[in-house]
């Protein structure tokens, strides 16, 4: 067992299945097997340091875990790296682990959330099976649109108008003699609360005909309950449409008051319950679609998809329409949360703007200034727990440790072992680790890593980072 910086190098006796294995290539005429913390520094495996050929070596990725490869080395070989010493490899197979470091759990922003998508029910008759990849296909193409152009949204504008009278009409209504856009759902229901001042709301006329038409259809199909079958229209159309829309992008219709009580039960304003959102959620309307598709019973229904995929929001009154422009620009983390760490992660055409982190909402001085937070913000009693593990990731743990006064718990020739408590949540748990080159002025390198919050000593920390236990961790070299 061997170490450079923050890679592991373990001989092993044989490599595992080769399905579980693909085959890295070369970089560049290098062989690269991790990225290094500077900018341009990489771990790279060659047979002679000053050309950097590596015909000896051949790398594989394990498909089943990240940060992990295997090497045969048909004859001697050395992992460089520019900040470390270089690390010498005899012939033979290896296994190389990057270090990983620990991270919060995610909290459940909202507890009526959808519950988390399911496979389609074995008996399902495979066209009804593909016509489900197709819908989860659409849904997942309209509400993953990440910027929108000015024709694009003169475009929507045009095709939203003819679903709106078509909506009115199915529901046996004229269609609006006036509809009004607007440029997000925030200045939506700023309308909206005009409009019911003096107009009747349809929405339940509108919705009620898709009710009706889903309960047949449930019956004449004998699905059972309505919720089995939208969880099988994969996980990506569920979510985009349940998920980043009605749990998210819905709050930028409500001011945010971050300082107020968060078990606090806040009165749903008129105009907010009589939204498109708060009449048929878009994981119903998707199932809707989906079962609508087999039968000739989908003019109610097709008008409220089309507008689910065309406005962020929509209105419906007597003889007043009100739609709102979907989001200009909209940025995602790799889970598909919305997330943005420099700006807001939705913006409207009216300047509306909803800043996220990780798919919760956050007050704007998190992403744009997030200097000026203090340990204080971090302490706040009434801070509700995901807000405030999103502001220690923006604040840094390492910082948070130093500056919450944090202590030592543990010290071997290992690391040192630290832990800062966290208030109403599992304390922060960091190692500190020193490289073993030292720089180019001769000072050594500390590295801070955070661990599971139950770790003990500063080997079990360290062996933690590498998918060991602390007994079997023991390098025999380290650069």
């Amino acid at each position: 067992m061997q170490r450079q910086g923050d890679i592991l190098i373990q001989t092993v006796s044989q490599l595992p299945h080769p399905e579980l294995l693909s085959a890295v290539e070369p970089q560049n005429g290098r062989m690269i097997l991790f990225e290094g913390e500077g900018e341009g520094h990489v771990h790279a495996l060659c047979e002679d340091q000053a050309t950097e050929t590596h015909s000896a070596a051949e790398v594989f990725a394990a498909d089943d875990r990240d940060n992990e490869l295997y090497l045969r080395l048909d004859r001697p070989c050395t992992l460089i790296h520019d900040e470390h010493a270089p690390l010498a490899l005899e012939a033979g197979l290896y296994r190389a682990m990057k270090q990983r470091e620990y991270s919060w759990e995610p909290v459940d922003l909202r507890a009526d959330a959808p519950a988390p998508p399911e496979p389609l029910p074995a008996g399902i008759h495979p066209p009804m099976r593909e016509l489900a990849g197709e819908i989860a296909a659409e849904w997942d193409a309209a509400l993953g649109v990440r910027q929108l152009s000015v024709a694009d949204r003169l475009a929507n504008r045009e095709r939203a108008r003819r679903w709106i009278d078509a909506a009115y009409r199915a529901a046996g209504l004229s269609a609006p003699r006036r509809i009004v856009w607007c440029g997000s759902p925030h200045t939506g229901a700023e309308r909206a609360g005009q409009v019911l001042q003096r107009e009747a709301c349809v929405a339940g006329r509108i919705y009620g005909a898709a009710r009706e038409m889903q309960e047949s259809i449930a019956r004449r199909m004998q699905c059972g309950l309505k919720r089995e079958l939208p969880l099988g229209l994969e996980a990506r159309a569920w979510r985009a449409a349940c998920l980043l829309q009605q749990n998210q992008i819905m709050e930028l219709l409500q001011p945010a008051d971050f300082d107020a009580d968060p078990n606090a039960v806040q009165p749903l304003p008129r105009a907010l319950r009589q939204c498109s959102w708060n009449q048929a959620n878009p994981g119903e309307l998707a199932w809707l679609e989906w079962t609508a598709g087999q039968t000739q019973a989908a003019d109610a229904l097709l008008p409220l998809v089309a507008l689910e995929h065309l406005c962020s929001a929509w209105w419906c009154y007597e003889n007043t329409a009100i739609l709102c422009d979907r989001p200009v620009r909209l940025r995602y983390d790799a889970e598909g949360r919305l997330h943005s760490p420099s700006g807001p992660a939705a913006l409207y055409a009216d300047e509306s703007a909803l800043w996220a982190w990780h798919g919760m909402r956050v007050p704007p001085r998190l992403i744009d200034a997030p200097q000026t937070i203090t340990v204080g913000d971090l302490q706040a009693e009434n801070l509700p727990r995901a807000l405030r593990r999103a502001m220690i990731e923006r604040f840094g743990a390492q910082r948070y440790l130093r500056e919450s006064g944090g202590e030592r718990l543990h010290a071997d020739a290992f690391g040192e072992l630290y832990v800062a408590p966290v208030v109403r949540d599992e304390p922060i748990v960091m190692v500190r680790v020193i490289n073993a080159t030292p720089e180019p002025d001769g000072a050594f390198k500390e590295h801070w890593l955070r661990v599971p919050p139950e770790t003990q000593t500063a080997r079990e920390a360290v062996a933690w980072t590498f998918r060991l236990d602390a007994g079997a961790y023991a390098p025999l070299w380290e650069t």
